[in-house]
């Protein structure tokens, strides 16, 4: 079996999450300190230098993205003296959360309302909880690329709508998908630029992954459709002849084994997740199929 936890796309340009929440009223600034390296002194006097000028790693990639330059990165960066680029302040800015009731959670489509009672310095009352999300929801539902008119975000959800079970709750709240070609970056920066073209021409996290499977009993030439990366755990647990805690998500996918082979004709079976806590020997089972394959060059 190959398979990817996640599949790639060709980045073009970059929504900035908290410079957006920013600007729509949620989010607030404040500056901060730049820490300083003890390595070197010279470093840390040009550190210095540049961040009372205001020169940021943030400034600088800003520059870079509203004047087109991102395809000449990497000559930049080998123009650009080794020194000069290791003094740069990694951040001039910082969240303010006495003033904050949502952020980013990361360089993705993950949003996190400054709950009082929960976030460390939340602010955000819980009767005005959903109100805040609705709001956040339908201003991403809005929004548009500048350049095009576009609508760039292809589905938002609530975290209740994709997970459940017992921790649901340390899910983030909002979760959101954008269109082909578009990343999200969580950076601290606050600017009028929302969506600016990508300052790498690398590329991003894509929902769709891949997924393959080769051997005695799998289809040969079938082309699955519908699978999804849950399903990897309870198809393999079959495939080795052991029972699935009932309690996970997924399918075994029986479309890929051949009719006549022994995966195909073997009941799925199914067991309270208990049944490992009770040490019936699974583990050792697992162990020897493992020993098995490496033996046979398998793995």
């Amino acid at each position: 079996i190959l398979m990817s936890d996640h599949g790639a796309m060709k980045l073009k340009k970059i929504f900035y999450g908290n410079a957006w929440l920013n600007k729509i009223g949620l989010l607030s600034f404040k500056k901060t300190p730049s820490s300083f390296s003890p390595v070197k002194e010279n470093q840390s006097i040009l550190k210095k230098v540049l961040s009372k000028l205001g020169i940021s790693h943030a400034t600088i990639l800003r520059v870079i993205e509203q004047t087109g330059l991102g395809n000449y990165l990497p000559l930049i960066k080998k123009i650009v003296p080794r020194r000069f680029q290791v003094s740069l302040p990694r951040e001039n800015l910082e969240i303010d959360w006495s003033n904050t009731k949502a952020y980013f959670y990361s360089n993705d489509g993950k949003i996190i309302i400054n709950l009082k009672g929960r976030e460390p310095k939340g602010i955000v009352d819980p009767e005005e909880y959903e109100e805040i999300r609705e709001f956040i929801i339908e201003k991403l539902k809005e929004l548009r690329d500048p350049e095009t008119g576009e609508k760039i975000i292809s589905a938002v959800y609530k975290r209740e709508e994709i997970y459940s079970g017992p921790y649901v709750e340390d899910a983030p709240d909002i979760l959101f998908l954008t269109k082909d070609g578009y990343g999200v970056s969580g950076i601290k920066m606050k600017s009028d630029v929302i969506i600016g073209k990508a300052v790498s021409t690398g590329g991003v996290h894509y929902i769709d992954g891949i997924f393959l499977a080769y051997g005695p009993g799998i289809k040969k030439g079938y082309e699955i459709k519908e699978a999804h990366i849950y399903d990897l755990l309870p198809t393999i647990l079959h495939i080795f002849n052991i029972p699935i805690p009932n309690d996970v998500d997924g399918k075994v996918l029986m479309e890929i084994f051949d009719e006549d082979s022994e995966f195909a004709k073997r009941k799925v079976k199914y067991v309270d997740p208990s049944y490992y806590e009770k040490g019936d020997g699974e583990k050792e089972k697992l162990k020897s199929k493992i020993r098995e394959l490496k033996l046979k060059g398998k793995i």
